[in-house]
């Protein structure tokens, strides 16, 4: 058994597949720099055990293996993982969260673009052990593909930006359910939450519309605070708040679409104050500044009354 943190930091650059390790702890090879390949037979891998290992390209599995949470996070470099002949158990499906790098198991691509999927050798193995991940190299493919499949399959090029985001907004609603229950998990805080999952929360939801409404040639922010998330977005020349999450009912609502934020801060609890976040590397698009929303729709002299 290898120990909380024994080799923490360490230059050790290999670790060799052995039926005598059994059980590596948390930390155990956490920030190992060095470390380029790891083989595990029959073992049980504690909590961030080979976290933050920068140069760490390939890992091989094999036997009966326990992944915890987190075991791999943060590897930037890891490309492959070997698994034939593994039979993986895992206690969340984040173990390899953040390998933005990794696009192949046994070496062979996971997602075909073919076909939009990953492929049916390894698309329930995917969706068991890494629709809670985020930043995956080939989740990453997937999700971005499904984003323009949508925009494609409901967009068109002579749509007005107010239509575009009207028909965006209805497709989240009409394919998303809110997750009543656990919302904590991981899985309804990633860019998969919508297209791998049968539920999510606010996050998922603004996460999606996020990039779908920039597929869409539209300018869009994903913005929070401690408790909700939803969009800001441009609407022909100004900005508006978009707020998917509280529109979804049995058919799409309209009470929180192209919101100013006078109206916004006037609403208060949830929506009282927001800040401008890009939530992980698909959302680089944004900008660092968050526009004002001056207007409210129908407004045009902004003293809050409609009356012409």
């Amino acid at each position: 058994k290898i120990g909380e943190e024994a080799f923490k930091g360490s230059t050790v650059e290999e670790i060799v597949g052995s039926e005598k390790i059994t059980s590596i702890g948390r930390y155990a090879f956490d920030n190992c720099d060095a470390l380029k390949s790891v083989s595990l037979v029959n073992a049980s891998v504690d909590n961030r055990a080979f976290s933050n290992c920068n140069d760490l390209r390939n890992v091989t599995l094999s036997g009966e293996v326990f992944l915890d949470d987190m075991c791999f996070s943060n590897c930037a470099a890891l490309e492959n993982i070997d698994i034939a002949g593994c039979y993986l158990s895992t206690d969340k499906a984040t173990s390899f969260n953040n390998c933005p790098k990794l696009m192949t198991l046994n070496s062979e691509k996971v997602f075909d673009s073919s076909i939009g999927d990953y492929k049916s050798v390894y698309h329930d193995f995917v969706f068991e052990h890494f629709h809670d991940a985020d930043e995956v190299g080939f989740v990453n493919e997937y999700v971005l593909f499904q984003v323009n499949r949508v925009v494609k399959e409901n967009i068109t090029t002579d749509m007005t930006d107010i239509e575009k985001v009207a028909i965006l907004h209805d497709w989240v609603c009409k394919n998303t359910n809110y997750a009543d229950d656990e919302l904590g998990d991981r899985d309804n805080h990633n860019d998969a939450s919508i297209f791998m999952n049968d539920d999510t929360v606010c996050e998922g939801y603004a996460r999606a519309c996020n990039l779908l409404y920039h597929a869409a040639g539209l300018e869009t922010y994903f913005v929070d605070n401690s408790n909700h998330a939803w969009n800001i977005v441009k609407v022909g020349e100004q900005f508006f708040h978009i707020d998917t999450t509280w529109d979804d009912g049995e058919t799409a609502l309209r009470d929180w679409f192209l919101k100013s934020d006078s109206e916004m801060r006037k609403a208060g609890g949830s929506h009282a104050e927001w800040s401008v976040l890009k939530p992980s590397s698909l959302h680089s698009f944004q900008n660092d500044v968050l526009p004002p929303c001056k207007y409210a729709m129908g407004d045009i002299n902004t003293d809050e009354t409609v009356n012409v």
